[in-house]
Formats: structure tokens, C-alpha cells, sequence
């Protein structure tokens, strides 16, 4: 039997590796952020806004700090953050926050969203993604990170999230 798909998809983190790892990255987060009394969460996008809202959670239940959660959106082709509707200078000035992305590839989307944060006078910003897969054209890295992951620049990243069934899944194409 002989069929052609021009991209073949590997599943590189099924629904609990991603519980997993997003709940090592929680402790982290927390360890790092000991004694805060708050913390604010800016997720990127559709994918990075979930991976926000799971890792809200999970610090609600873990630890005592109050968690803001802020919605961002990747603008196309500038990959500049924009976020609407929101006060955002009296939610971030003087408070920590954690920028959130699925995937860390050329490092350009959450280059723009510290330049986006440091606008509004935070006291640290720190970074999280679920898949840093290197390659990067810019020097920015990830302070916590699920998975590090070496492709060849062929290869594509793709996190799937599902409503639904409440769940993010991670391919390799």
C-alpha cells in the first residue's frame, strides 16, 4: 500500500506529557516567584493564551500568589503584540509578569512582546514556553521551557489545542 503525504506528523507531546510538563513549569514558576503576592500572565495568541490559562490555574492551586491572566495578539507579518480593551500600564507597572508562547523558534514574537511589556514599567518579566526548538535569529531565550527540541530548519512545530476535550497536543511535521 503506498500513499504520499508531504509532511509526515509525529507526535512529540501527547495530553499528559503537556499536563505534565506544564505543571513542572507551575512549581517553577512559583519557586521563582516565592514571597509575590501577585503575578501577571500575558499568553500570546490563541495557543499561548491557553497555555496561559492552564498555567493560571495551576498556580491558583498550587500557591497562594494572585494570578492576572491578559490576552495578547501576535499582529501578522510584524509579529507585534497588541492587546485590547484592557488598561494594561495600571495591570503590569510595578509587577511582575510572565509572557507566555507555545513555541520559541527565531525568538521575534516574544522579542515583541518585552518590548510590548516594557513599555508599561513591570518590575521583571519572565518568559514560558511549552517547546523551544532553537534556530533563533534573535537573542532571546526562555526563563522556563516543557520541552527542548532539535529540528532541522525544514521541520515545523505545531501545538493543537482542543476546546473541547480541554487539551494541547504538540506535533512535529
Amino acid at each position: 500500500m503506498s500513499h504520499s503525504t508531504s509532511l509526515e506528523k509525529v507526535k512529540i507531546l501527547s495530553l499528559s506529557g503537556t499536563k505534565v510538563r506544564l505543571r513542572r513549569i507551575a512549581y517553577e514558576i512559583y519557586e521563582s516567584n516565592y514571597g509575590s503576592d501577585e503575578l501577571v500572565i500575558l499568553g500570546i495568541d490563541d495557543r499561548g493564551g491557553y497555555l496561559a490559562e492552564k498555567l493560571k490555574e495551576l498556580l491558583i492551586e498550587i500557591s497562594p500568589i494572585t494570578v492576572l491572566l491578559i490576552k495578547a495578539k501576535k499582529v501578522k507579518d510584524t509579529a507585534e503584540i497588541m492587546v485590547e480593551g484592557e488598561n494594561i500600564s495600571s495591570i503590569i507597572k510595578g509587577k511582575t509578569v510572565l509572557i507566555v508562547d507555545d513555541v520559541l523558534y527565531s525568538g521575534r514574537t516574544l522579542f515583541h512582546a518585552i518590548a510590548f511589556v516594557m513599555k508599561h514599567e513591570p518590575t521583571k518579566i519572565q518568559t514560558a514556553v511549552l517547546i523551544d526548538r532553537g534556530h533563533r535569529s534573535i537573542p532571546i531565550t526562555h526563563d522556563f521551557v516543557g520541552i527542548l527540541l532539535s529540528t532541522s530548519l525544514k521541520q515545523h512545530v505545531s501545538v493543537e489545542i482542543s476546546p473541547e476535550s480541554n487539551s494541547a497536543t504538540a506535533y512535529l511535521l
